[in-house]
């Protein structure tokens, strides 16, 4: 599995870089976007898990969206969310973005990856596995193991600020619908494709390290890709100088 998910990320990270950044980069500052992204990324990728698979296979989707291939960049975003339920959000929203490119073909595509499971194996097992996993998959470690969980509630408790877990699920939601938000106004005002993709790409994968569901310190693979460019944007004098101060 760490092979697959060291294959995967990185092989994204390639294609990300070339179709979705709304900046072309040279060989040498693609070279430092896989440098950057190391730190975040080497602690999940090092572990048996499949972070790495998954956060890979979100930048693969992005990139063939990018690249003019709206069915294949969904299949590849829908499996990764049926590896992680994190990439849940980018799915979400990028269809919330690009209704009429993304729309029929998402429903399409989650419908049959619902469905395939119950012709591998008994339709009751399965069933009770999907039953199990929004049982429990999605709610029980949003409360019960919140000390261990590294979000946006372990800054808070440092000001003796205690959420608990219905408070987080509405920060979560209304977290969320700012995304949405704010990806729908960057449609309306009619930016380029790349340029919609990383904003939709950034937000996402920070809102699943800071206000995600289960965030652990393998998660933070999540926002590699995006702080490794966000830094190299930075050296580059393509962020304004405020926001250059800040990171």
């Amino acid at each position: 599995i760490r092979l697959i998910s060291l294959s995967a990320f990185f092989f994204g990270l390639f294609r990300w870089t070339r179709f979705v950044l709304p900046h072309k980069l040279t060989r040498v500052q693609t070279a430092a976007i896989f440098v950057f992204a190391i730190p975040l990324a080497f602690n999940s990728l090092i572990d048996i898990q499949t972070s790495g698979l998954a956060v890979g296979l979100l930048m693969l989707g992005a990139a063939d969206i990018a690249d003019d291939h709206p069915s294949r960049g969904l299949a590849w975003i829908v499996l990764s969310a049926f590896i992680k339920a994190y990439p849940i959000a980018f799915l979400l929203v990028l269809v919330l973005a690009l209704p009429r490119i993304l729309g029929v073909r998402a429903l399409i595509l989650v419908a049959l990856a619902i469905l395939f499971p119950f012709l591998l194996q008994n339709p009751h097992y399965v069933a009770d596995q999907y039953l199990d996993w929004f049982r429990y998959g999605l709610n029980a470690r949003n409360g019960s193991a919140g000390g261990q969980l590294l979000d946006i509630r372990i800054l808070l408790r440092n000001f003796d600020i205690d959420l608990g877990s219905s408070g987080y699920l509405v920060v979560e939601l209304v977290t969320g619908a700012l995304i949405a938000a704010a990806a729908a106004i960057a449609r309306a005002q009619r930016v380029d494709r790349k340029s919609l993709l990383t904003l939709i790409f950034g937000l996402t994968t920070c809102w699943m390290t800071v206000f995600g569901p289960a965030t652990e310190s393998q998660t933070y693979i999540f926002i590699a890709p995006i702080a490794a460019w966000t830094f190299l944007a930075a050296c580059l004098g393509l962020i304004p100088s405020p926001m250059r101060i800040l990171l």
